[in-house]
């Protein structure tokens, strides 16, 4: 029952002190602050972020000068033998036309019309007459070659 006494007379006495205070004094001068503390462990890293999207191309650049030329390289290996299966048959022109045809048991394979004089050379044609091909000449010249392949 003591105990039921003491606390009855401290519920009593709370509210009753509270009455009996007075003013509240000035605030104290602030203190000093205090020496920093160590750091803390780091935290996790965060998830990488999303690859952005490719810029735009720029212009391209001026073209740079042209190199000095390069030595010239080492002569290359000798061909083959030339075949004796070919045979170049070459006629004279006279003023009436120019044509070329190779002989029994060969077939033209190329032809020419020449003017040696000027260096030049002319458009052959190619035409069918007695019964093989013939190399004609459409401009004044002054020889046809015919180029024929020996058949076996």
């Amino acid at each position: 029952m003591r105990f039921l006494k003491l606390v009855m007379v401290a519920a009593l006495a709370l509210p009753l002190a509270a009455c009996f205070e007075g003013p509240a004094g000035p605030a104290g001068p602030k203190g000093d602050t205090g020496a920093q503390g160590p750091a803390g462990p780091a935290g996790p890293a965060g998830p990488a972020g999303a690859t952005g999207s490719a810029g735009v191309a720029g212009a391209a650049g001026p073209a740079g000068p042209a190199g000095e030329p390069g030595a010239a390289g080492a002569a290359g290996p000798a061909g083959p033998a030339g075949s004796s299966q070919i045979a170049v048959r070459s006629v004279e022109c006279t003023s009436t036309g120019c044509i070329n045809s190779c002989e029994e048991g060969e077939a033209l394979i190329g032809g020419y019309c020449l003017n040696r004089e000027r260096g030049l050379q002319h458009i052959a044609s190619f035409v069918a007459g007695e019964g093989k091909s013939l190399v004609e000449c459409e401009h004044q010249v002054k020889q046809v070659v015919a180029v024929c392949l020996k058949q076996p």
